[in-house]
């Protein structure tokens, strides 16, 4: 909870520290602060050259201000006044003069927990007097009055006696149950004059008029609980993530693969997302503590659901597309939850199913819809030329057989005559027929018998197909036209009281063809 707890991060600055702005000494010790108008001081054993006031060790340097001292751990600690030996004249205000440092804590303390603190403290060489009252307090705010006067805090933990060994580092530690969630911890002594006791330090060279103390290694950790209480997903499907969360009352977790050394994450949570079954170690430390448990992630196997193939079903009619039982919820693409849906139209159906963990598999399936057969060969067609038409029986149907024997969609004849084909697929079968006729096809016929019976009263040229698309000239015998039509369509004769009986000719003519002629005899 501590940040830069050694004062290793820094600038290393060669003579004593006279700022007293907060902005300004945290260049030189990277997070921390110091506190009223005292001028708190960082001694380094990289500052260059020696001679300067803050390189420590002494090494004789004629202008260390303080003693000599080796840090604790590192190359970096701080120094501070505790108390300063009263002037007659001057008042107890003035007299009571302070140095502190303070620090903002990574996260607040929680109200009830247990943390541990400690740091290291040694006695200035220089030191005339050695003072108790050394310690830490924890504040909500900053602490931050422009004063060198004692600061009003309470310190949960400090040295009660006088510290007066100015050779070694002295562990000053201890547990505190903080009410508060407080945000800041200060180090210094938080006792007036009239509550510090003080004594004669005897040390090797006396010309600091006070106690000032050297501090190292600060250090505030929570307490673990006596084993882990874990939250979140344990039982999980493939591919998913899930997150694990250890309540130890630290936010220093080690997380690692049980029965391996590497570390997967470290912090009271971490996210994970194995691809099975898989137990994790969680470990703690603090306080002098070691708390260890573990956790398993429970993967459920892989969830699969298969639609059957690709169909095709015939127009008008459905089919049922089922998911398989056993899974606890079904979901299709039209929002519907049964086991299975009933399909009539073309297109791609999909389906998503559940287990109970909330599992999930897709699939889905292309329905595709063949119509009934229909085929049209067209109307019967009359040609005069030799140039037959290609016949079409349509496309997309699984079978063609033509009256020719043809098996192709296309059929091109090469002669008169009838023409079928059937045109099949699953949904059924259809056929056609479509007749051509050539010019020797058609028929004049030679005796028509005009009785009023209706039966071979009129001129009928075969094949019908020809009707009103040829011309028809009629003569008697002596070659007087009686009767002439440009689209015929077997209307002779009109009246069959106008005809006589006898002999006529005619002179039948389609368009592009030769004229066929001949004679009729008109019997009454």
């Amino acid at each position: 909870m501590i940040l830069n707890p050694s004062f290793e991060c820094g600038y290393d600055f060669c003579g004593a520290f006279q700022g007293s702005q907060e902005e300004i000494f945290s260049v030189y010790a990277c997070d921390w602060l110091i506190s009223g108008g005292g001028t708190t001081d960082i001694y380094s054993t990289k500052v260059f050259p020696k001679e300067c006031m803050m390189h420590q060790p002494y090494e004789g340097n004629p202008h260390s201000a303080t003693g000599d001292q080796l840090p604790n751990t590192g190359q970096r600690f701080a120094g501070l006044f505790t108390w300063n030996y009263p002037n007659p004249q001057a008042t107890p205000d003035e007299n009571e003069y302070r140095e502190y440092l303070q620090i903002k804590l990574t996260e607040p303390t929680v109200p009830g927990d247990v943390y541990c603190f400690e740091m290291y403290a040694s006695l200035a060489d220089f030191s005339k007097f050695a003072s108790n009252g050394l310690g830490m307090a924890l504040s909500v705010d900053l602490a931050w009055p422009i004063s060198y006067n004692a600061l009003k805090l309470s310190p949960q933990i400090y040295f009660d006696k006088s510290l007066k060994d100015f050779t070694n580092w002295t562990r000053l530690g201890g547990f505190i149950t903080p009410t508060e969630a407080f945000n800041y911890l200060v180090i210094g002594n938080f006792f007036t004059d009239p509550l510090t006791s003080f004594v004669e330090a005897h040390g090797p060279v006396q010309n600091i008029d006070a106690a000032y103390y050297y501090v190292d290694d600060v250090s505030l950790e929570k307490l673990p609980y006596d084993k882990f209480a874990f939250s979140g997903d344990t039982v999980i499907c493939v591919n998913d993530e899930t997150t694990i969360a250890a309540n130890v009352g630290s936010s220093y977790v080690i997380w690692q693969k049980l029965g391996e050394t590497d570390t997967v994450s470290v912090g009271p949570h971490f996210t994970t997302a194995p691809k099975q079954t898989t137990t994790y170690l969680a470990t703690t430390r603090g306080c002098g503590k070691e708390v260890k448990d573990t956790v398993t992630v429970y993967v459920h196997p892989t969830l699969t659901v298969e639609l059957p193939a690709d169909t095709t079903i015939c127009d008008g009619t459905s089919i049922n597309i089922h998911a398989g039982n056993g899974y606890h919820s079904y979901l299709w693409q039209d929002q519907s939850t049964n086991e299975f849906i009933t399909v009539s139209k073309a297109g791609l159906y999909g389906v998503t199913v559940s287990n109970s963990l909330d599992c999930q598999a897709q699939d889905e399936m292309k329905v595709s819809i063949k119509s009934i057969p229909k085929v049209d060969l067209g109307d019967d067609l009359f040609l005069c030329s030799k140039r037959f038409p290609t016949l079409r029986a349509g496309k997309g149907y699984d079978t063609y057989t033509w009256s020719s024997g043809a098996v192709d969609s296309l059929y091109t004849p090469d002669a008169a005559g009838n023409y079928r084909v059937t045109v099949a697929n699953q949904c059924g079968e259809a056929h056609d027929e479509v007749r051509i006729f050539a010019s020797e096809d058609i028929v004049v016929p030679n005796v028509i018998t005009v009785n009023g019976d209706n039966l071979n009263d009129l001129l009928k040229v075969q094949p019908d197909i020809v009707g009103g698309l040829g011309a028809m000239r009629i003569f008697n015998r002596w070659g007087k036209e009686v009767y002439r039509e440009d689209k015929y369509e077997d209307q002779w004769p009109v009246n069959g009281n106008d005809v006589a009986p006898g002999t006529y000719y005619y002179l039948y003519t389609m368009p592009g063809c030769p004229s066929i002629k001949g004679f009729i005899e008109v019997i009454k």
